[in-house]
């Protein structure tokens, strides 16, 4: 008993001089990349160490952390303090802040770098310096080993990157880190009981409850980079956070986008990792019944819900969103803006790794109905200026667009407009218009031409140019061989011209009201038939056909590109032909040409057709301006059809 008392004495004497001097941190601080200091700690007898104040920092090439335990009672392994490792047997641990950030190449974005925790003894922004430093010979390896097991630590600090929750918590598990090594976490638990996470002091959620159940398997951290450890990942997870704000977007949105939000959110969160993989069920909620979202040019208010899920039987995620509302808001202007009813948006994500980048594999949108009350609420997305187009009148609208992830696309889109006018400084022109697009692609791959329709319907058309207008007439535009490109955009197909009264067009040629009267009754102007072929792109083509009215026919071809404009145009009447040459922009007029002025004639089949166009039929009639809903039945595909769905 005498030598096992003065075995403890000795201990106790030996212990707490190399706990109150520098001689112990002075061991663990052998690497400049580890630095640990504590304010006071004691020894009772062997094994048992009772420190406050702890702080554990720690860096490598990617990333900085700052351990503090504000009081914490450890059982140590004696022996193995020789071998230079520290491990713990158990700790029981009050007052625990984590601190973790990551470090970057160049500041991108610095309202998010400006989130991220400050830790003393560390440059901010934490920049990578110099190249990544060669692997430690296994001849010059003399790190500590670190093996921390039975934590039982109660949380008052989590704050990674830009993310910090602050309030009540507690963490239970045991790691295994060897640095520059290997790294192992063994099955863990987080239980958060109402603490507040922000972002940048802005409230993700006012109130965070749930629990995190993770493991990592061991791991050597020379052979993964990137987001490759996560593949080494297994979790459990429950979360609610509520009392939110959106606001803590704007660290994202404002620098990048010049966008600015706020509302409250709620979000709710049940997901399973395997191995770095996420699993069936899963579910990521938000939830903003009053969100605003706001630019330098508008404003948009409205509901908000999505849900991130991962469909049983599928490789997918799947983020569907919707909303029952989103209106437009008024400037200084008092323009009252755009209503959006019943949108939704589908998107398909190419898989479930974590590790992986994951790609939008399919989409899909839905507006199932939008009014525009003032078409001049439009006029603040212009440049602005003297010279800036303005608009006016009304309309209403919807549109649907579904793409997959083979390339296949199909869509539909409607507009009825209501004294819809644009002015420019010198010319202006005012029309109701009718306008229903339907389109598809059925081959595979995005540089596929989009198959398309097009049916335009405008009356009351009239033209305002040099402060005179014309009288009112109508046209009507048909063409079922659209074919849109988008590498680089391009257009190409045939429409059909239809109009009436084309003789108001008269006064914008011809000055003198007398002989204006003249070509009116000689010609028989007024209804006009046109055929044409359109390709429009880097370089654009037009082939007229055919374009009559009355007594007159005119033919011709048309080229525009960078240079300016080349073409010939043979007007024809029963008495005589007129030739209008155009060459580099300019216009020059030939009277009483010979039919062979012209050239060849402009035939149908030596204009340029775009491929056969998909079966296009109409639906949703029962929507506002007449949505034409594109039912497609496609080569080795089976039919595809938009139908009304709820909101």
């Amino acid at each position: 008993m005498l030598v096992l008392a003065a075995l403890e004495l000795v201990w106790v004497i030996a212990a707490n001089l190399a706990l109150k001097t520098s001689v112990l941190e002075g061991a663990f601080n052998s690497s400049p990349d580890v630095r640990i200091e504590y304010r006071s700690a004691s020894s009772p007898w062997p094994g048992r160490v009772h420190v406050q104040g702890l702080r554990v920092r720690m860096e490598d090439y990617n990333v900085q952390f700052l351990l503090t335990i504000e009081d914490a009672r450890v059982n140590l392994s004696l022996l193995e303090l020789t071998k230079r490792t520290f491990h713990a047997l158990w700790v029981d641990a009050e007052g625990v802040s984590f601190k973790m950030r990551h470090k970057v190449h160049a500041v991108e974005n610095p309202r998010r770098l400006a989130a991220y925790p400050k830790i003393e003894g560390f440059a901010d922004p934490p920049l990578y310096r110099g190249p990544k430093p060669p692997p430690i010979p296994d001849s010059d390896y003399n790190l500590w080993q670190i093996h921390i097991e039975n934590v039982v630590a109660g949380v008052d600090e989590l704050w990674f990157l830009d993310y910090r929750y602050r309030g009540p918590g507690q963490a239970r598990g045991s790691f295994l880190l060897r640095p520059a090594r290997s790294f192992e976490l063994s099955p863990s638990e987080l239980l958060l009981t109402g603490g507040r996470l922000t972002v940048a002091d802005r409230p993700v959620a006012e109130q965070v409850h749930g629990k995190l159940a993770v493991e990592v398997e061991r791991f050597d951290v020379q052979k993964v980079s990137g987001l490759q450890p996560l593949d080494n990942v297994s979790a459990d997870v429950a979360l609610t956070a509520e009392g939110g704000d959106l606001s803590f977007l704007d660290v994202y949105l404002e620098p990048d986008a010049g966008l600015r939000a706020k509302g409250p959110v709620r979000f709710e969160l049940i997901t399973e990792v395997e191995k770095g993989v996420i699993q069936t069920p899963t579910r990521l909620a938000v939830t903003a019944a009053a969100a605003n979202v706001s630019g330098k040019r508008a404003a948009f208010s409205g509901d908000l819900e999505a849900v991130l899920s991962a469909p049983e039987g599928s490789e997918q995620l799947a983020l569907d969103a919707r909303s029952k509302r989103i209106q437009g808001l008024a400037g200084e202007d008092d323009v009252p803006g755009p209503t959006l009813e019943s949108v939704s948006l589908a998107l398909r994500l190419s898989q479930r790794r974590l590790s992986q980048p994951m790609r939008v594999a399919s989409s899909s949108i839905d507006v199932h109905r939008g009014r525009a009350p003032a078409l001049a609420w439009f006029e603040r997305w212009l440049e602005p200026g003297r010279d800036a187009p303005k608009l006016r009148g009304s309309a209403d609208f919807s549109a649907r667009l579904t793409r997959e992830a083979d390339g296949g696309l199909v869509g539909a889109a409607a507009l009825q407009a209501r004294a819809a006018e644009l002015r420019l400084q010198s010319f202006g022109v005012r029309a109701d218009a009718k306008l229903d697009l339907a389109l598809a692609r059925a081959e595979s791959g995005d540089k596929s031409p989009v198959r398309s329709t097009l049916k335009g319907d405008f009356t009351a058309v009239s033209l305002t140019a040099s402060g005179e207008r014309t009288e009112p007439f109508s046209v009507s535009v048909r063409s079922d061989r659209l074919a849109l490109g988008d590498s680089p955009p391009s257009l190409e197909g045939r429409f059909e011209l239809r109009g009436k009264r084309f003789d108001a067009l008269l006064p914008l040629a011809v000055g003198f009201p007398p002989l204006r009267d003249l070509l009116r009754v000689g010609l028989g102007l007024g209804e006009l038939e046109a055929e044409l072929w359109l390709r429009a792109g880097p370089r654009t083509e037009l082939d007229l056909v055919r374009a009559q009215s009355g007594a007159v026919l005119a033919r011709g071809r048309l080229a525009s590109s960078k240079k300016g404009a080349n073409g010939k145009f043979l007007l024809s009447t029963s008495f005589a032909n007129v030739g209008v040459s155009i060459e580099s922009g300019e216009t020059s007029v030939e009277p009483l040409v010979s039919d062979e002025w012209l050239g060849p004639k402009v035939e149908p089949s030596r204009a340029a057709t775009p491929g056969a166009t998909q079966s296009l039929r109409s639906g949703d009639r029962d929507r506002p301006a007449s949505l034409r809903a594109a039912e497609s039945r496609q080569p080795g595909r089976a039919p595809k059809r938009l139908s009304a769905r709820e909101p």
